[in-house]
């Protein structure tokens, strides 16, 4: 297919099932939208950001903001895991102490105490909700007493108006090896380790291989919907 890109290059079996992805993505984070692949390739199918062999179409000449790290710590609310209430929300800028380290880098930032670590960053940015869009892929990442969850979040394409409202799509849990999808016609998926595409740590190009993002530590204290790509 012209102008795509092989996602999978070793898998413990294989499906031939005839499809072509119709949208286009621009991957931020290759290898967490790896693991992704590998634990909700249904969820990706059926919203046609993959195809059914692995494949995606990348968008082209589609440069980010290097202050959406600091846009996410800002703006997103805490309560990313039960979005149902919605009064008095803090974000994670507000929600900081004394005692909270905070590392923001140029699409996510981490956010720990002592009782969690918490890591959140953009991975991918596609038109999820088919309304013409660059939607953002969102990992939330939280690990506590051993326990390693991944919640995966659509934020819509950013707007004048705020609050954001990311949407809660996918649960995975490390400890207990299952994903729930949320909302979606396929509502559980279980043994995704063993059930799916084995998939390598890395999204190999077939034409060239993709430049790394030179992550820095970004000290900027605010940023616009405006500062963003719109």
């Amino acid at each position: 297919m012209k102008n795509s890109w092989p996602l999978i290059i070793s898998i413990s079996f294989i499906i031939l099932i005839t499809g072509c992805a119709t949208k286009t993505i621009c991957i931020i984070d290759q290898q967490e939208f790896s693991v992704m692949y590998r634990h909700l390739a249904p969820l990706l199918w059926n919203k046609n950001v993959v195809d059914n062999n692995g494949y995606y179409q990348e968008q082209i000449n589609k440069k980010l903001s290097p202050k959406i790290g600091e846009y996410l710590f800002q703006h997103l609310p805490v309560n990313l895991t039960s979005p149902t209430t919605k009064t008095n929300v803090l974000t994670f800028a507000q929600s900081q102490n004394p005692y909270t380290k905070i590392t923001i880098t140029h699409y996510g930032f981490s956010f720990q105490d002592n009782k969690r670590k918490i890591q959140i960053k953009l991975i991918a940015q596609t038109d999820w909700f088919n309304k013409g869009n660059n939607d953002w892929i969102i990992l939330y990442h939280v690990h506590s007493s051993n326990i390693s969850t991944n919640y995966y979040l659509i934020l819509p394409h950013p707007k004048e108006s705020l609050p954001i409202e990311p949407q809660l799509i996918a649960i995975c849990d490390e400890l207990n090896n299952t994903c729930t999808i949320i909302n979606d016609n396929s509502t559980n998926i279980q043994n995704f380790g063993t059930s799916y595409f084995e998939v390598e740590p890395e999204i190999y190009s077939i034409i060239s291989s993709p430049k790394k993002q030179n992550i820095q530590e970004n000290k900027e204290t605010t940023v616009t919907i405006n500062q963003l790509q719109k």
